[in-house]
């Protein structure tokens, strides 16, 4: 027994067992399972496994059940139980296992399977006790004499699918022994062995590699598969499940496993990439993630190992549906297999290491799973014939999972199981049967498209084409006021209109529209003629649109209430023939009188006309297929468009309306809506259709919910159609409904709570659905119950409706799709649009009529279940935000259920670039009550999951709608407030100052409209916008704001209130940085100094280096992407600077002209499409490591690559020393506007630069002499002295006595709804995201090293002006932040203390680290970094320009592999979420453990803000006993006292000329008289500068040159022998960098930077 992992115990878990003999910790795997189960209820039941062993023959029972027992004594897991933690195994000694035996040989046949379904039901319904046991079962059911059933049942934590076909061998094998047939098996390896194997690997190189991988493969996290549900998904996870299953012929699945092999594919990748395809089919994913199980009883030794040793790998699957499967199988197989080699590292430590956001409703990353089982071994059993069949779970851990299992003649059973909660069985039962189709289509057309394979079954099929045999006869050749006509010849005296008071008989109504209609004859109006219709809502509207019809013509609604030039634009485009309106209404739209028919002018004229029909004219009268009307919609590009209408298509819809919902000719219809919308189309002709009356409301009357009201209970209505926000105008006016009315809502999707009322208050209630291009409504549905969903119903008569997907096949019943519709009703196009009309009405496949066309309505649907059509919202408000789909009708639908609501509507908005952002408006049900977001929210979170609840919900007293009803998107507000309600009075900025701040304000953040009270943070701002803002304010007031002030005074009334106040402070006013004559020297910079000191300190590092790679798909002009770069250079002095020395100083030289050149592309598309990324990163990499000589132009690096002709990356690595974060943003603008010109031929228009990086240089340096130093100076001085112990996080290596700079990257990301969550968080706490994540950080720092007293570095952006923001350099300054966590304090506590820290540094922004050095004095350390060795940063990058012209740039991750800090965390706030890395230290840590932090980190915040007055040391993520580390070394350097001076003078101790040369200069240097020999430089008072003097100086007087670092650790003896020992340097032939580039030869140069 190896005691390392097991120790003797005396526990006995069992009541009736022997002792435990040992206790074994449990698998990573283990702990998962452990976890889960601590759920309770159907949780564990989704990891109960059970299998049935089938034998028929003659079976030895006492042989059978003595062999099944031996398993518990052969097999540790078997006889294991689980702590309380779940952290160990407890082994017992010994288990007997009761083995019930039922005999069932009584019962027919079909009772004894119907018994042997009961018990397998049972044992899979029956949970283990885990820490009880036992946690292996038996049972034994006699069927008949020569048929005995073996029931197996087993936890998973014990035994996975590998084990029991272990075991099944294992029982045919002591059934052998036990008869005396077959020797006794040999022992197999224990399962607390494999255990200890596998924690062995943990850290090392195999594991590392597995992790490696893994994160690789998971460096962006695919968006959520979204299988489409039959049912609602929970918000929190079911595990109810059943199995069904489907099986696949043998001849196919040899046709499948023959079409892999051609392509090098085995059987399993073949199905796996099909089974991907599929997926992609059903959800629209372009990639899904598959998980696939792996034993990890595969470890060398291992493979008889019974227990959990199953890990599930996550396979990212992308089938290309434009090529056929052979071109997508190698890269499935190579996934499959990489994966496989990889298979050791847990599913759920991937999980963690991503940081996925948790969604409580859903099985995290690979929601689906998809396994080949092998077939178990059955010849140990010899004589007797055996079967297996994996019993069906009643719960499952997965949505959907497949187990494909071998069968003996040689086809595969699907053993699928699925989530109850989300799927019906006939869903599932059909995907199955399209998985089968795709399968035998794949292998009968193996060169066709992945894309095009039709995957919709025969039955499938069948039923859609029942659903839409909608033909009914029509009469040939009847025109539609023909058809309207015939009902008022049967019935002319009955009442057709009611206008006000004013009825209208059928006869009356008639004979007005004829005389209109031989008026307009005689103004040569005819058949293809179009008449606008320009009136008001009374009782000539009608009797007008009818005289159109039978004059030939087609009407065109021009609604009075439009403004002007939307009727000017709609009534010059359909070139009308004549203008029919009143003298009242013809103001609206300016039209010449001579092409106008004024019904009250000009009524002598009409009244003079017969009241009969003109005459048949052949050429002038119309036909079926001419224009009857003509409505204009909106148009994407602004324009309206056109939609004409035939009229043998409303003779059909009018037909077809009257029968279902139908309208007799007792009805009475209220007609509400404007003409301009086709829904008039059903309110005015229907009923007159049927002989019915129309009740006509005013336009005044049809907007007013009283006035509706009133007339509804003033006349007899039946019916009323209308939009859902008219029927809620009606509601919210007490209408208390009407028994017999019938109700059609349409317009808008019907909300399911306005359904319930509807059916409340009305006789019956139709949901109508349909395009204006297919003629007004194109299905309809009763409702019958809304509770069940909302459905849109069956096409109409001679209507034909198909759901397709994005290529236009036939999606299968239940998968969304694109809705089509077909049929007599199909529009005949767009005016004048012949390009959008070929887009949007295509050909019909589906039809035998020549011509025929379907419409794209652009509308998402499916067919549901129950032969109803579902509509699923608009494709382009079916939106996608950070990686989930998201159906904004289901938000809608949640908020209208809160008592207090009204309505609601929910959009995506994107008011600043990058920045999408989900938000809901909300009407309140009562004026008097005020809605409250927070408490919205909570009720959203009950039913949504988190990605959908909104991050902003504005409260409206009414919803803004367009003139047909419908909700007008475009003037729903911003949610200025931030999530709060809209205040009915909001202050706008009125003095001068005012509104000087509220333009800067609003130009930072983006955000027109700004009030004096909204606050900067609330609307996006963040530290780098608040560095922006100070630096503009300073611009253009000429005072000192700093970011304290905006921090401090985050409105506009605020910070004007500020400026105000210390507009006559001379103290508070700032310099403006001069622009200097001479440009081609300049001082360097006090960080530029650092940077080189360090680097001639360490030569030979790539610490500084500042790499990016950036992806440019589209189409490359190679030229001008060179000629780009060249005028940023150009531009930009900072990339044409060298630092040289001069005189023991660095010096800032720029060359007056600098011309760069790509050089060779790398071109990478000849390799296969798998390798090239791989290839790729490794030389990205490889370039990143690479070294600069800081006197050498350029100092920055360039590199192309070509992956394909439109895929290239572009390399740009410039050294820090020149760069900062800030500078990457300018490229980002610069690329944006040069590269277009160049690659357009023109003249590129940035704007000069002011200043250039040398003027900040030189200012610098005159700012060291102002006051404002020696403030800034005193600051730092309370705030770091004395100077806390260094950082000692706990250790993986010694410490060496000198920092290699070699370091590593943590990579993490987090989508943009966990930023959302953050940022609400930081607003209640009054902070900011970076300060929220500052605190965690701060408190993980704690946590690992015991030290309450901090100090953290972190960058403030260093451009004081607003000059210098276009400006590239090395501006940004380090703040070194003393923060001292208390374990007592709540984390809202330290976040409060972390701001105060913040707000307090940024009023002292710019003193130079060189300048805090000296300041502080910190004892001379070369392991660690001074001051400070944890760095903090967060950078917002989602305003950066992402788009080079016909480019779109995408960021590549790469990084320098070195570690300026022990530990630096970063984070990016990209428009996809968040990304970042803990960049560390390899001299002293190692990934795991990193890692371990990371996922500690992201632990804590959740923890933190889900309990921020939690203590700290309580908060779960920090709890237990903080130990501190010892020091890993003792590298630590201290500077010990000075000794006394000796009686002796120091010349005379001073041996050597060298000693007495080197005490002189230092003497001189730091203004010290007596120096010693064993004194040091900087012990003395010595800083870098000085020490580059002292080393310029010496080389002047010796010749010689000796490394700064000398002067850091040695005396000046050590010093002075090292001079003596090095040799004289030869005099160099070389130029210097001031003849080479000033000198007569040259004035410009050409570089490569590759």
């Amino acid at each position: 027994m190896d005691t390392s992992t097991a120790t003797a115990v005396d526990y006995d878990p069992f009541a009736d067992a022997a002792p435990v003999a040992r206790v074994a910790p449990t698998t990573e795997a283990q702990r998962e399972i452990w976890l889960a189960c601590q759920l309770g209820g159907d949780a564990t039941l989704a990891y109960n496994e059970s299998i049935t062993l089938h034998l028929r023959g003659a079976v030895d029972l006492p042989a059978l059940t003595a062999a099944v027992r031996a398993l518990l004594d052969r097999h540790d897991a078997l006889r294991a139980t689980l702590s309380a933690d779940g952290e160990q195994l407890l082994i017992a000694e010994r288990l007997n296992l009761d083995i019930p035996t039922d005999d069932l040989r009584g019962l027919t046949a079909e009772q004894g399977d119907d018994a042997l379904k009961q018990t397998t039901a049972q044992a899979v319904a029956m949970p283990f006790d885990l820490q009880q046991g036992p946690l292996f079962r038996a049972r034994l059911l006699r069927l008949a004499d020569d048929h005995i059933a073996l029931l197996l049942s087993a936890h998973h934590i014990v035994c996975d699918g590998w084990s029991f076909g272990v075991l099944v061998d294992e029982i045919g094998a002591l059934y052998s022994a036990r008869k005396g047939e077959a020797p006794e098996p040999e022992a197999p390896a224990s399962f607390a062995s494999f255990a200890q194997a596998l924690s062995a690997r943990q850290g090392s190189a195999e594991h590392q590699a597995d992790e490696a991988y893994w994160l690789n493969r998971y460096a962006s996290i695919p968006a959520v598969l979204e299988l489409p549900c039959d049912h609602p998904r929970p918000a929190t996870r079911a595990f109810d499940s059943k199995r069904i299953d489907h099986v696949l012929p043998a001849n196919l699945v040899g046709a499948v496993r023959q079409l892999g092999a051609k392509s090098g594919a085995s059987l399993f990748s073949t199905l796996l990439c099909s089974f991907g395809a599929l997926l992609q089919r059903l959800s629209g994913n372009d990639e899904v993630v598959v998980g696939v199980p792996a034993a990890g009883q595969t470890l060398p030794g291992f493979e008889t190992v019974v227990g959990h040793g199953v890990n599930l790998l996550p396979l990212r699957l992308m089938p290309d549906p434009a090529a056929p499967l052979a071109q997508s199988l190698p890269a499935a197989q190579s996934a499959v297999l990489d994966a496989f080699e990889h298979q050791h590292y847990t599913f759920g430590t991937l999980l963690q290491k991503l940081l996925i956001e948790r969604d409580p409703s859903r099985v995290p990353l690979a929601p689906v799973m998809f396994n080949l089982d092998q077939a178990i071994d059955l010849r140990s059993f010899g004589h007797l014939q055996v079967s297996t069949v994996y019993n069906p779970r009643q719960a499952e851990n997965f949505e959907l999972s497949i187990n494909a299992v071998p069968m003996a003649d040689g086809g595969l059973r699907l053993e699928c199981q699925y989530a109850t909660a989300l799927f019906d069985e006939a869903t599932v039962r059909r995907w199955l049967a399209s998985y089968q189709a795709l399968l035998t289509h794949l292998c009968a057309a193996p060169d066709a498209a992945l894309g095009a394979i039709d995957i919709v079954t025969d039955s499938d099929r069948q039923q859609l084409a029942q659903l839409n045999a909608t033909s009914s006869p029509l009469p040939p050749g009847l025109l539609l006021h023909q058809l309207l006509h015939a009902q008022a010849t049967r019935t002319p005296d009955a009442t057709a209109q009611i206008c006000g008071a004013s009825p209208m008989s059928y006869a009356q109504l008639w004979a007005q529209a004829h005389r209109i209609a031989h008026t307009l004859r005689a103004r040569g109006v005819q058949r293809g003629s179009r008449v606008g219709l320009c009136l008001p809502r009374d009782a000539d509207m009608l009797p007008a649109l009818l005289g159109v019809l039978v004059a030939g013509a087609g009407y065109v609604p021009l609604d009075p209430s439009f403004p002007t030039s939307r009727l000017a634009d709609m009534a010059e485009d359909a070139d009308l023939a004549l203008l029919i309106a009143k003298s009242t209404s013809a103001g609206a739209l300016p039209w010449p009188r001579a092409q106008s028919l004024w019904l009250d002018s000009d009524a002598a004229e009409i009244a003079a006309q017969p009241d009969t029909p003109p005459a048949a004219e052949a050429q002038r009268d119309a036909t079926p297929d001419s224009l009857a009307y003509m409505i204009y919609t909106s148009g994407s590009t602004g324009k309206p468009k056109g939609v004409m209408l035939p009229h043998r298509a409303v003779v059909n819809f009018l037909l077809a309306v009257a029968q279902r919902p139908g309208l007799t000719s007792g009805d009475m219809l209220l007609a509400v809506t404007t003409l301009s919308f086709d829904i008039a189309v059903l309110e005015l002709l229907l009923p007159l259709a049927v002989g019915a009356t129309v009740l006509l409301a005013s336009r005044e009357q049809a907007a007013d919910g009283f006035a509706l009201r009133d007339l509804l209970q003033a006349h007899p209505v039946t019916a009323l159609q209308a939009t859902p926000s008219t029927w809620r105008l009606l509601f919210s006016a007490d209408w208390a409904g009407q028994s017999k009315l019938k109700a059609l809502v349409g317009g808008e999707p019907l909300p399911a709570d306005l359904a319930a009322q509807l059916q409340r208050s009305c006789d019956a209630v139709w949901n109508m659905y349909g395009p204006t291009e297919t003629t007004v409504w194109s299905t309809c549905w009763r409702v019958q119950d809304g509770a069940a969903g909302i459905a849109i119903g069956t096409p109409l008569a001679n209507t034909q409706v198909w759901v397709l997907d994005p290529r236009g096949n036939l999606c299968p019943i239940g998968v969304p799709g694109e809705i089509h519709i077909g049929g007599a009703s199909v529009a005949l196009g767009y005016w004048q649009r012949e390009a959008l009309t070929a887009d949007r009405f295509v050909s019909d496949p589906f039809s035998n009529e020549p011509g025929a066309r379907l419409y794209r309505t652009g509308d998402r649907g499916r067919w549901r279940n129950d032969g109803q059509l579902e509509h699923l919202g608009r494709l382009d408000f079916q939106v996608k935000l950070r990686g989930f789909r998201i159906e904004l009708g289901d938000i809608e639908t949640h908020l209208a259920h809160h008592p207090e609501v009204a309505q609601a509507v929910a959009m995506v908005r994107e008011d600043t670039p990058g920045d999408a952002r989900l938000v809901a408006y909300v009407v309140p049900r009562f004026a008097q009550v005020e809605l409250d977001p927070a408490q919205l929210r909570k009720h959203l979170q009950q039913d949504l999951p988190a990605y959908m609840i909104p991050q902003h919900i504005v409260a409206l007293q009414t919803l803004p709608l367009l003139p047909n009803g419908k909700i007008d998107r475009k003037r729903l507000p911003s949610p200025v407030s931030g999530g709060g309600p809209i205040k009915a009075e909001r202050r706008l900025p009125q003095t001068p100052t005012q509104k000087r701040v509220a333009a800067v304000m609003e130009q930072v953040l983006r955000l027109p409209g700004m009030a004096l009270d909204d606050d900067f943070f609330s609307l996006g701002g963040h530290s780098l916008l608040a560095a922006q803002l100070a630096a503009r304010l300073r611009e253009q007031t000429g005072l000192d704001v700093q970011m304290r002030t905006v921090f401090d005074a985050p409105s506009i009334d605020g910070l004007s209130r500020w400026i105000d106040t210390h507009a006559q402070d001379d103290s508070a006013k700032v310099e403006a940085i001069a622009h200097r004559s001479e440009q081609t020297v300049a001082p360097a910079s006090l960080q530029q100094g650092r940077i080189w000191f360090l680097e001639q300190l360490d030569p030979g590092l790539p610490t500084y280096n500042t790499p990016s790679a950036h992806r440019l798909r589209g189409a490359l002009d190679v030229v001008a992407l060179e000629r780009a770069l060249n005028a940023m250079v150009a531009r930009q002095a900072s990339l044409r600077t060298v630092i040289v020395e001069q005189d023991g100083a660095p010096l800032q030289v720029v060359a007056p002209e600098l011309t760069v050149q790509l050089g060779e592309i790398h071109d990478l598309s000849a390799l296969p499409p798998a390798d090239r990324e791989v290839e790729l990163m490794k030389r990205l990499q490889a370039r990143s490591a690479e070294v600069f000589d800081l006197g050498e132009l350029p100092l920055f690096k360039l590199g192309l690559y070509r992956l394909a002709e439109d895929d290239h990356v572009l390399f740009f690595m410039p050294h820090h020393i020149i760069w900062d974060g800030w500078s990457f943003d300018l490229i980002y603008d610069e690329m944006a506007a040069l590269y277009p010109a160049f690659a357009e031929g023109r003249a590129p228009d940035l704007a000069p630069l002011p200043v250039t990086y040398g003027d900040y240089a030189a200012w610098q340096r005159l700012w060291l002499e102002t006051p404002d130093l020696q403030r800034q100076l005193g600051y730092w001085r309370e705030q770091l002295t004395p100077l806390p112990a260094p950082l000692n996080l706990p250790a993986d290596r010694p410490r060496p006595k000198r920092m290699t700079g070699g370091g590593d990257t943590f990579w993490f990301s987090h989508p943009a709804d966990w930023f959302a969550s953050l940022h609400q968080f930081a607003l209640q706490q009054n902070a900011t995201p970076y300060m929220v994540l500052l605190s965690a950080f701060a408190a993980l720092l704690w946590r690992q090293s015991g030290q309450t007293d901090l100090v953290i570095g972190t960058p403030v952006r260093g451009r004081p002006t607003v000059d210098l923001e276009r400006v590239m350099g090395f501006f940004v300054n380090a703040l070194p932040l003393r923060i001292r966590p208390d374990p007592r304090q709540s984390f809202a506590s330290l976040v409060r203390q972390v701001r105060e820290v913040m707000l307090s540094s940024y009023a002292a922004p710019d003193v130079p680290f060189e300048q805090l050095l000296r300041l502080v004095s910190p004892p001379r350390d070369d392991s660690r970094t001074p001051i400070y060795q944890a760095f903090f940063s967060y950078q917002d990058v989602r305003q950066r320009n992402t788009h080079w012209g016909t480019l779109e740039q995408e960021n590549l991750k790469v990084y320098q592999p070195a570690a300026a800090e022990d530990v630096r965390l970063w984070f990016l706030n990209t428009p996809s979420g968040v990304m970042g890395g803990l960049t560390y230290n390899t001299d002293v840590f190692e990934a795991p453990r990193v890692a371990a932090w990371m996922a500690q980190y992201s632990q804590l915040l959740v923890d933190a803000m889900a309990h921020p007055e939690t203590a700290l040391a309580d908060l779960p993520a920090l709890g237990g006993t903080v130990s501190v580390s010892s020091p890993a070394s003792t590298a630590s350097t201290v500077a010990s006292p000075r000794a006394p001076a000796a009686a002796a003078p120091a010349a005379d101790r001073l041996q050597t000329e060298t000693e007495r040369q080197l005490a002189a200069l230092w003497a001189e240097l730091l203004a010290t008289p007596h120096i010693e020999p064993d004194d040091n430089f900087f012990d003395l008072g010595g800083h870098s500068l000085l020490v580059m003097q002292a080393v310029s100086r010496m080389e002047k007087l010796t010749g010689k040159r000796l490394g700064p670092r000398h002067y850091v650790f040695d005396s000046l003896r050590q010093i002075a022998l090292e001079y003596d020992k090095t040799e004289q340097a030869a005099p160099s032939g070389k130029k210097s960098l001031f003849q080479r580039l000033f000198g007569k030869e040259t004035s410009s140069s050409t570089h490569s930077a590759n």
